[in-house]
């Protein structure tokens, strides 16, 4: 069984909080995030598939070494999941049922979410930091960081003019994919901007 249970998390959005650090931490624990070029497609999908208005999103799934992270699975919002344009609550029961398939192939964990923020900013909301500190603080799910990856169109938040401390990647047009890491407790939450690279293997 998954020891990290997607089952459990909190919903996300809606978006309003001040930005977090989009300085590179060296004392933070995650260094880099390498994506798989079919998880990066698997969100391509769905945000094409999900349009411009509403928010989607999903789990990521993968392993970690040591300061390095590898993101193996994207997963879609779910067929129960609940979209709007500035909240989003993944179907759970779809997503424990890919975390299960993962573990069982390759013993990928749950080690993220990600979603967009179509009138949001490219960065975590107040309710996306709440929700992943419940997931922080649940020592039956053992994390100690969490990564949150947000897509955000380029016409609404324009991060190209932000690439000498936000680390981007291109999803598709007129979307850019942004990388977080986030760690502490609920009253002391640290997040910050992670580097993103897409790999063709793990």
């Amino acid at each position: 069984m998954n020891p990290h249970d997607p089952s459990s998390q909190a919903p996300e959005g809606p978006d309003q909080t001040t930005a977090p650090s989009a300085e590179p931490d060296p004392e933070f624990p995650v260094a880099s995030v390498n994506l798989v070029r079919a998880a990066l497609q698997s969100i391509t999908y769905e945000i094409q598939a999900g349009g411009p208005e509403l928010e989607t999103g999903g789990i990521l799934l993968g392993h970690t070494h040591g300061d390095h992270v590898v993101v193996t699975v994207a997963g879609g919002p779910g067929p129960g999941a609940v979209r709007r344009p500035d909240y989003f609550l993944r179907d759970r029961h779809h997503a424990q049922q890919l975390a299960d398939t993962a573990w069982a192939s390759d013993a990928s964990q749950w080690i993220g979410d990600w979603h967009t923020h179509p009138h949001g900013p490219p960065h975590p909301s107040l309710l996306d930091l709440r929700s992943t500190a419940g997931v922080l603080s649940d020592p039956a799910l053992g994390f100690t960081t969490f990564l949150t990856l947000i897509a955000v169109p380029h016409l609404t938040h324009p991060v190209q003019e932000e690439k000498s401390t936000h680390r981007s990647e291109p999803v598709t047009a007129g979307w850019s994919l942004l990388g977080w890491h986030v760690q502490g407790a609920a009253e002391a939450l640290k997040v910050t901007v992670t580097s993103l690279r897409v790999t063709e293997h793990d």
